[in-house]
């Protein structure tokens, strides 16, 4: 078995030390792989743009980064091949082929990332992004920070949708410290799981003036917008937020649902605070994969400009307003230009804390609609059949020291783990509060079947 492919980055600068990374053609490549070698000076003998050939035969491969590798196997584990063995299996044609980068965004590349079935999604290959710089925290920083002995990573965002990726600097690369420029342009590396590896640092050509994004401004709380839903659905408008006529409503929030597993569609969840939150709310966007552009912990900022909100049961929602039928719709991001109503802020993403809650103080309506909570020594209820899926009906949970009950909303036919049985044991849940006023009570609706953490035995009940 023979693998040949042509050489796109070795250790010439110092930020590849003992690897090659190889793609399938010199120009728009489906996919690439690294070849771990114990070789110094690789460049020498392996420039880039040379064509070789590796008979895999004794060979070894492994997945890191989202990169198949090729290597070795030495005492059990992975290993780097000898530089005599790798030397002995490669082939190597005559001459160099130009290696074009190819053009793609950073929010292609996470799009074909989280669709493992795509052939196309670049991993392992020389990529090209344009409109790049980076995030205002970062400017001012060299390649990499003076106490790090491995990489580090510098964020640098999309001018034109303001996704953003990592760019990766070993502390061995000879640029490490350099200044990392702080204008605008394109940059060309090697594209990893863990972002964009870098093969030397005249490949950051941002010479541009920058995109500085400015961070809007909230001016209006979630329990603001809450309460001025008046009798069915009601437009939103400064005055019915209590701002003068003049000024345009924009809310902030933290996202604190995802729809990764398809529990939760075409639904974002937004709370007002990291932690401790006071309110919460959801916004219909009839739009898939939402998680990708707005993962949770992601802060937003939503200009309520032409939306509305009305009360769906179980929770209150946010969408267009049409006038015509006075109701709300999904926000459409193809028709709705949804960048000028949902603007994500540059802040990091940050770790939500669900608020852990006693289930009496959930009965008592004193815990927030639509926030993320967190309850301990959860099970299965007594009356539950042993080995029920998350799909058959509303689940009910029972608590080992308080005695008490709740339920979880019913979880979604096209969930992903509609099927899988629910394990048996005591749990942490983690979800988000819907009060249901046609049946009195709030329920709990999760994102995945990983908001139930069970980590311990069942007890009597």
């Amino acid at each position: 078995i023979v693998v040949s492919g042509y050489i796109i980055s070795n250790d010439a600068n110092g930020n590849f030390q003992n690897q090659l990374y190889i793609q399938d053609q010199p120009k728009d490549p489906i996919t690439g792989i690294a070849v771990s070698v114990t070789q110094e000076n690789s460049n020498s003998i392996f420039p880039v743009g040379k064509n070789i050939a590796i008979r895999l035969d004794g060979l070894a491969m492994d997945q890191i980064n989202g990169v198949l590798q090729i290597g070795t196997v030495s005492d059990g584990s992975f290993s780097p091949i000898t530089k005599n063995e790798f030397l002995e299996k490669t082939t190597r044609g005559i001459g160099t082929t130009p290696i074009i980068a190819t053009e793609t965004t950073v929010k292609k590349l996470q799009d074909a990332q989280d669709t493992p079935e795509l052939d196309d999604n670049l991993i392992g290959t020389l990529v090209q992004l344009n409109t790049m710089q980076l995030i205002s925290e970062e400017r001012g920083r060299n390649f990499t920070d003076s106490d790090v002995e491995s990489f580090t990573e510098r964020v640098i965002t999309d001018c034109a949708d303001r996704a953003t990726i990592g760019v990766l600097t070993d502390a061995t690369a000879n640029f490490r410290d350099e200044l990392f420029p702080e204008e605008q342009g394109f940059i060309i590396g090697v594209y990893t799981n863990n972002g964009l590896v870098l093969r030397n640092s005249d490949e950051v050509k941002f010479a541009n003036e920058r995109c500085d994004f400015v961070e809007p401004t909230a001016n209006v709380t979630i329990t603001e917008v809450r309460a001025a839903l008046d009798n069915g659905a009601t437009v939103l408008t400064a005055e019915n937020l209590g701002l003068d006529s003049n000024i345009v409503p924009i809310v902030s929030g933290y996202v604190i649902s995802s729809d990764r597993d398809t529990n939760i569609q075409n639904t974002l969840y937004i709370q007002d605070a990291i932690s401790n939150p006071t309110a919460g709310i959801a916004i219909d966007i009839n739009q898939p994969d939402l998680y990708i552009d707005y993962p949770q912990g992601q802060r937003i900022y939503i200009n309520l400009t032409g939306l509305g909100i009305d009360s769906e049961d179980p929770e209150l929602h946010i969408g267009i307003y049409e006038e015509v039928i006075e109701s709300i719709v999904a926000i459409n991001p193809e028709s709705d230009m949804i960048d000028d109503i949902i603007i994500r802020s540059q802040d990091a993403i940050v770790d939500i804390t669900p608020l852990g809650v006693p289930i009496a103080a959930i009965e008592n309506e004193e815990i927030p609609e639509s926030i993320l909570i967190a309850i301990d020594n959860l099970q299965l209820d007594k009356d539950e059949v042993e080995g029920r899926t998350f799909g058959q009906g509303i689940i009910k949970m029972f608590n080992c020291e308080t005695k008490d009950f709740i339920r979880l909303s019913l979880i979604n036919d096209e969930a992903l783990f509609v099927d899988d049985r629910v394990p048996s044991g005591q749990a942490t849940l983690e979800g988000i509060t819907l009060k249901s006023n046609t049946f009195g009570e709030t329920f709990i609706l999760i994102s995945n079947k990983e908001n139930l953490n069970f980590t311990e035995i069942a007890c009597v009940q």
